[in-house]
């Protein structure tokens, strides 16, 4: 009955709203409640005016990047040298492949004293370039850090303020309970503060490294330059578009697989009355038909995977040809240094990696979007209190998407993938292998798949280190070895 009249008050002042002149039932106000404003008081106290927000609030634009970035002038001391480290850090790859391809130049000399007083010059100024990566990586996190922390105080302070201005009955509806009023303080300004602080700092270091490749292989030859940067973009767009089309097919996916879900969800609730009305047979034939689009979408999603890599790789291995048959080329005419080849060759290559590999990171960090978008309502899903409206499954991605974003020194995985089902992990994994390299990781895990690649693997029995080496070593042993044991008890097909 509450409802009903809730229901019915609702239509009433929606069709007041009609008849009034502004097309506003309350005058002077729109509809929606901005940060820093309070309702009109000529609202009465009767109406269920949070209601009637609730979901207009909720179908607001999110604002973009340039206005989040604007959040944060009153700290713009701190995003300079933040950015300034993002800077210095991003001339580090440019810089190391430099004096990479002069290195390598160096040991076609003949004079062996040259090589090794070239050499020696080299090692110092990489020793160098670690201690510059070293400075500049501690000052971007510190500064953005506490860029990120001045931010998401002022960004909670005015979620606050935005909740206290609400009626009464606002407060009653089921999504805004107090945990989920708490968890909205708590996580979205956190969400903010991390998409701000990550965005800038892999756009800064992308900037950075791209303007001081193409200076540095300007001056060496900018014949040979130009050839190259002129086929950089192809190399640049071909990975970023395998990720874009990856991510679509992997929505079409999860929407297909979502309804035979749902599907086999509503037939175990009621497993009683479809075996009572002896309809098996009809909700199996149902399952099927759901099936299909399911999987005509997963055979899709390998042909576009696979002429994807086949692009992003083909232009990749043609940059490459591309570069080396006309350097040596001009190397011929003299109209270039081997040296300046090597240089060339090296700044380019390295520099559209990273390139594209900060697009790819930008628009899809570790799969954490798709496990967002398998959700009703994607990014602004309320978890409820201590997510108790999400499976395991989307917890344990979500909490890796976190450490991902995070972009730790060291990354420590305790049962990583535990609770994710074989198409989740792969996805999760693809995302971890990329993490981890660059970076210390420690991995606990028993599911083998998650440290088949690792440097290192450790096996431990009743708290002792019974067995240690890598992947192959490990199986070397044989059926006398405690890890070959678990790989075949796993049935893993490398064995």
């Amino acid at each position: 009955m509450v409802k009903l009249q809730r229901a019915y008050m609702n239509d009433e002042i929606l069709l007041e709203a009609e008849d009034t002149e502004d097309g506003s039932a309350f005058p002077g106000y729109d509809g929606t409640i901005r940060v820093g404003e309070t309702p009109d008081k000529s609202l009465s106290r009767n109406t269920s005016f949070g209601m009637i927000t609730n979901q207009q609030q909720e179908d607001d634009s999110s604002p973009n990047l340039r206005q989040l970035i604007s959040m944060t002038a009153p700290e713009w001391k701190s995003t300079l040298i933040g950015c300034a480290g993002a800077l210095g850090y991003g001339l580090i790859p440019p810089l190391n492949s430099f004096c990479l391809g002069a290195l390598l130049a160096v040991y076609f000399e003949n004079d062996h004293s040259q090589i090794k007083s070239q050499t020696r010059i080299y090692c110092f100024a990489f020793l160098a370039f670690a201690v510059f990566t070293f400075l500049t990586n501690v000052i971007q996190h510190y500064y953005f850090g506490i860029m990120g922390e001045t931010l998401t105080e002022r960004v909670r302070g005015a979620i606050f303020e935005k909740i206290l201005t609400f009626e009464i009955e606002w407060f009653d509806q089921e999504n805004n309970s107090s945990g989920s009023i708490c968890a909205r303080l708590a996580t979205d300004a956190v969400m903010v503060r991390t998409l701000v602080t990550d965005r800038l700092s892999l756009l800064t270091q992308a900037v950075s490294s791209a303007t001081l490749a193409v200076v540095l292989a300007f001056m060496l030859s900018w014949r040979l330059a130009l050839v190259a940067i002129a086929l950089e973009p192809g190399v640049i767009a071909a990975v970023y578009l395998r990720e874009m089309t990856m991510r679509i097919m992997s929505k079409k996916i999860l929407r297909a697989q979502s309804e035979s879900s749902k599907l086999a969800s509503e037939a175990f609730g009621n497993h009683k009355t479809i075996t009572a009305f002896g309809s098996q047979e009809k909700i199996l034939k149902l399952y099927d038909r759901t099936q299909v689009s399911s999987r005509k979408e997963s055979n899709r999603q390998s042909w576009y995977a696979g002429v994807g890599l086949f692009i992003s790789q083909f232009l990749t291995s043609a940059l490459i040809a591309v570069i080396c048959w006309y350097g040596g080329k001009l190397l011929f005419q003299k109209k270039i240094a081997y040296k300046h080849l090597f240089q060339i060759f090296f700044i380019l290559v390295s520099t559209g990696r990273v390139i594209a590999e900060t697009a790819s990171m930008t628009s899809d960090l570790s799969k954490g979007t798709s496990a967002l978008n398998s959700l009703r309502d994607g990014y602004e899903t309320y978890c409820g209190d201590r997510g108790v409206q999400l499976s395991g499954g989307q917890k344990q991605r979500i909490a890796l998407a976190r450490a991902i974003l995070k972009n730790p020194a060291i990354l420590l995985l305790d049962e990583a993938t535990s609770a994710l089902d074989a198409n989740s992990e792969k996805l999760v994994q693809e995302a971890l292998e990329r993490t981890m390299s660059g970076r210390t990781t420690l991995a606990l895990a028993h599911r083998l798949s998650t440290i088949q690649k690792a440097d290192k693997i450790v096996v431990i029995d009743k708290g002792r280190v019974i067995e240690e080496g890598n992947h192959s070593e490990l199986l070397a042993q044989g059926e006398k070895g405690a890890y070959y044991a678990l790989v075949k008890l796993q049935q893993l097909s490398v064995i």
